[in-house]
């Protein structure tokens, strides 16, 4: 089934034909699934949910933003979609770049007499530009444990310090850093993504 989002572009697109102006239109699709097991540390902290936001400041000009969020339950995968559209100048675009996503991982920590503090952590995920109006982006498993704790790597019993962000290439290879790896983007405005309905 066409998703709302596309038809309502494809809609606007008619519109913008109707009345002689060209119009132009890019998307993004990413896919990933989410692992929660092993979330756990010294400090007795334990998950709570997470949510997923993304940078709602790209393409601020666009005439047409529109998101969505849906879960496979028979995969365990997560998809957002989030498209654009604008009308006159050219009728094409050949380099875009996906809006930041963030992973909000909500955890609540044991305190003394019984006390508990609420706190959350970001998980980034960076898109390179890409060359192609229309982009697709398989993220894979993503497990949060190897953002939030110290984690044992190899198999060699060797402590690594956690990740911090995950980089997607213009190839769309998938990579993962530590601090001093990367270069902090601005957040201007992040924005929820709710869960939809298959239909």
């Amino acid at each position: 089934m066409k998703s709302k989002l596309y038809i309502t572009i494809f809609l606007i697109s008619l519109s913008h034909f109707a009345f002689g102006q060209d119009g132009i239109f890019w998307s993004f699709e990413v896919k990933f699934k989410v692992d929660i097991t092993d979330i756990k540390d010294q400090k007795q902290s334990k998950l709570l949910d997470f949510e997923i936001l993304y940078e709602d400041s790209y393409y601020a000009l666009a005439s047409y933003n529109g998101s969505k969020l849906k879960f496979d339950t028979s995969k365990n995968e997560y998809t957002i979609t989030i498209g654009y559209g604008s009308i006159g100048g050219q009728s094409d675009i050949h380099y875009v770049q996906c809006p930041e996503i963030y992973l909000k991982v909500n955890l609540e920590h044991d305190l003394r007499n019984n006390e508990k503090r609420k706190f959350f952590k970001l998980v980034p995920v960076y898109f390179e530009n890409a060359k192609g109006s229309f982009q697709k982006y398989d993220l894979g498993t993503i497990a949060l444990s190897e953002f939030l704790n110290g984690y044992i790597a190899g198999g060699k019993l060797k402590i690594s310090s956690p990740y911090e962000i995950i980089e997607v290439k213009a190839d769309k290879s998938v990579h993962k850093r530590r601090k001093d790896e990367y270069e902090l983007r601005r957040m201007n405005k992040l924005v929820k993504l709710e869960l939809q309905d298959e239909n």
